[in-house]
């Protein structure tokens, strides 16, 4: 049986002013020492914010990014206590990120030192990103043995590009899964093959197929085209006309055009520049002696020439072929050999030409400039005339869109 009567009373209902005082005095002290804690502790997480801040700025000025990123990971976890991480914070974190090739995180800080305070240098940033990197998830399949690095078929030129190489490779290598940013270009890993498309996400099974995500349909885009190169012209020997051996020479031949990748693999390009050569007087591999022709000036063979260029592109790894139609549009001026029996002088022959064609191009790429790569070309075809048929040949240097595949 529980008695009803309680030995010692909480508090008593018949209490003085002075005791009632002593009690809410007591109340007011337990309930202050209770909330000091929480205010002390957000006094420390703002001090060791500062510190971690200044250090980050001293490490940036030194290069030390590997500082900069582990002050950088310990500020996270500051945010996740409620300290507000500023612009600055992220965007230190961001360059650390660049720097150790993590191009997935610089994104992501990017992006987060953009809400805090939006600028044009964080949207300039995160437009290069997105039109140089595509996302990746790669991954082993049951098939791979081990691990293996991804190999760009065409290397890239930019540093920040190579480093995010290296950053994938570094846990690739270890049989690790990756998801992050890669260059846009074609990529072999082992025996298995995939392009990373600018702006876009692929799925890479190590030893399966890549499939490729976050897109949608094929976007058809495009770019400028700009070649330059030694060309050599030959003007072969004609039917009829009023000279009829065949000349030519070296020459420049420099174009600019777009080029338009409308499948993954397939392309349409327009270009249009100039071709021409000059030559020694005569032909049939026959120099003109003008020492024989008294008062006559030495003269060239030459052809200056305007052309135009429609060609169907296709991409296979680091090569790229043209092919389709030319035309030109100039003049041409040839010195004949043998200008006829008892002739005293030379007259060289001045005529406007225009001639239709075909044209090919082979390019492989060398370098990468962001979307752009410096490529090394052939170039060659013919084209003919009512007389005659004029075959060439080009070296080239030309930058022009590398497209990755074109998906």
């Amino acid at each position: 049986m529980i008695s009803p009567r309680c030995s010692v009373p909480l508090v008593s209902l018949r209490t003085t002013p002075r005791r009632l005082a002593t009690v809410l005095l007591g109340m007011t002290l337990i309930a202050a020492s209770a909330w000091s804690p929480v205010a002390h502790a957000g006094e420390a997480e703002k001090a060791e914010h500062l510190q971690l801040y200044e250090e980050m700025r001293k490490y940036a000025a030194r290069n030390a990014w590997a500082g900069v990123e582990s002050n950088y990971k310990r500020l996270l976890i500051l945010a996740e206590k409620g300290e507000v991480l500023t612009y600055e914070d992220h965007r230190l974190g961001a360059e650390a990120a660049r720097a150790l090739g993590n191009m997935g995180a610089c994104r992501e800080r990017l992006i987060n030192a953009g809400k805090v305070k939006p600028s044009d240098e964080v949207k300039g940033f995160l437009a290069d990103i997105d039109a140089s990197f595509g996302e990746v998830d790669i991954r082993f399949g049951r098939t791979a043995k081990e691990g293996a690095a991804a190999v760009p078929v065409m290397p890239p030129f930019a540093p920040e590009q190579r480093q995010a190489i290296t950053f994938a490779n570094t846990r690739l290598s270890a049989r690790e899964p990756f998801e992050g940013l890669l260059p846009a270009g074609d990529y072999a890993i082992g025996e298995t093959t995939f392009a990373v498309v600018a702006g876009k996400a692929v799925e890479v099974t190590v030893g399966e197929a890549a499939v490729a995500s976050g897109g949608g349909d094929f976007k058809a885009s495009g770019g400028v085209r700009v070649a330059i190169g030694a060309s050599l012209t030959s003007a072969g020997a004609a039917d009829s006309g009023p000279v009829a051996g065949g000349f030519g020479g070296p020459g420049i031949r420099a174009g600019v055009g777009y080029e338009l990748a409308v499948s993954p693999v397939l392309g349409v390009l327009g270009q249009v520049g100039y071709h021409g050569f000059t030559g020694s007087a005569g032909t049939d591999g026959e120099e003109v002696n003008f020492e024989q022709f008294s008062g006559t000036a030495p003269t060239q063979n030459q052809l200056r020439l305007g052309y135009a260029w429609l060609a169907g592109t296709a991409r296979f790894s680091g090569l790229k072929v043209g092919v389709g139609p030319l035309m030109g549009v100039g003049s041409a001026q040839v010195t004949p050999s043998s200008p006829g029996p008892g002739a005293y002088s030379v007259v060289p022959l001045t005529a406007s030409v225009t001639l239709f064609g075909v044209g090919g191009s082979v390019d492989y790429g060398l370098v990468k400039f962001g979307s752009y790569q410096l490529a090394l070309g052939v170039e060659g075809g013919a084209m003919l005339d009512a007389e005659r048929m004029w075959p060439w040949g080009e070296l080239a240097l030309t930058l022009e869109p590398s497209f990755a595949g074109g998906k």
